[in-house]
């Protein structure tokens, strides 16, 4: 059941901004005053402020708690501490794509040729981070086999919580 969530929310997240970048200008059915109204909203300055510092935030408690679920492995405290900071961390992580997507979906551009421009790199190092501390929960922690001790989730979980800190350091700078 957990495995087949995670899945779920690793589709989403890959196919939310491929809907969201839809063309502007193609037919859009005709809008209720309640849609409109709600776009209105999200597009306030007021709002717009609470949405980008809830996405700073949880943003930044996600690579906190992917770094303390890292440090606090099965091997050094007990299991359970592990499993509640690297939960906590993939749904920060979760959180901060949802509310960056819906705050800042504009920002995601190719128009000028640049593809490598701050705010494209910071969106897919931190997609891409999210992504992999979502897949962690996929693979088994108990690897005792993989090479060199390092099992996928681990992998999975230190390249996950490295990239979004990489895409917060960019942002930063």
């Amino acid at each position: 059941m957990q495995k087949g969530i995670c899945l779920l929310l690793i589709v989403l997240c890959i196919t939310t901004p491929l809907v969201a970048a839809q063309d502007a200008t193609a037919v859009q059915p005709e809008k209720t005053s309640i849609f409109v109204t709600a776009r209105d909203y999200l597009e306030s300055p007021e709002v717009y402020q609470v949405l980008a510092t809830a996405h700073d935030w949880v943003g930044y408690s996600a690579v906190g708690l992917g770094i303390g679920a890292a440090v606090f492995n099965p091997g050094l405290v007990d299991d359970d501490l592990h499993k509640t900071l690297g939960t906590a961390a993939i749904v920060a992580s979760s959180l901060s794509i949802g509310i960056g997507l819906l705050n800042y979906s504009n920002r995601f551009s190719t128009s000028k040729g640049n593809l490598f421009q701050k705010d494209n790199i910071h969106i897919v190092l931190g997609i891409v981070g999210g992504l992999c501390m979502l897949a962690t929960q996929i693979f088994e922690a108990e690897d005792d086999n993989a090479a060199f001790g390092a099992s996928a989730h681990s992998i999975l979980g230190g390249v996950g919580a490295s990239l979004m800190a990489a895409s917060v350091v960019i942002q930063l700078f």
